[in-house]
């Protein structure tokens, strides 16, 4: 079980950020260069790793930044015997591109230090501390938007070291309490 846990939530991993598993070489003429990619196969994606503050942009041209997030301390009030605490994100979203971007809420991961991760809730509309993020949009050359997303993460987390994945992009943040 732990097995097959670890191999479905690494081949997710690898299929969210666009690279390919690690693989033997086959032979010693093997190199580190990036091959082209044969007609019909999507290009590989570089990684690109930031933190707290600064933009990134993604493969489809949506450029992030993460502004904020905070604990949502309201809605521990309303169920202090919940297993979860609330996280808020708060996001700039923009374009940079001549052409028009789109982006989905649902593309969205964080991931903890354990490597667990977790999906925003519903177009961020648990969002209490910021706008809700749309669910989908696009975006037009020069335009941006900022909103908030949720995540739900166990109280009995005490690293609060987080990724926040989209696409390619990932941005490494500490939330402060």
């Amino acid at each position: 079980m732990v097995v097959t846990s670890a191999l479905s939530v690494s081949a997710t991993a690898y299929y969210f950020l666009k690279i390919n598993p690690p693989t033997q070489p086959q032979d010693d003429k093997s190199t580190d260069q990036e091959q082209p990619a044969e007609e019909g196969e999507s290009p590989t994606y570089s990684v690109v790793k930031v933190g707290f503050g600064e933009l990134a942009e993604s493969q489809n041209g949506v450029t992030l930044t993460l502004i904020d997030n905070v604990f949502d301390l309201e809605s521990a009030k309303w169920n202090p015997n919940a297993p979860t605490r609330k996280l808020d994100i708060n996001l700039e979203l923009e374009n940079k591109k001549d052409s028009p971007v789109y982006y989905s809420v649902h593309g969205f991961r964080l991931k903890d230090k354990n490597n667990v991760v977790y999906e925003p809730q519903w177009g961020g509309a648990w969002a209490k501390q910021f706008p809700a993020l749309q669910e989908d949009g696009s975006l037009l050359p020069d335009e941006s938007v900022e909103g908030g997303m949720s995540f739900f993460i166990p109280k009995t987390l005490t690293d609060y070291n987080f990724e926040l994945i989209y696409e390619n992009v990932i941005i490494s943040f500490l939330v402060i309490q």
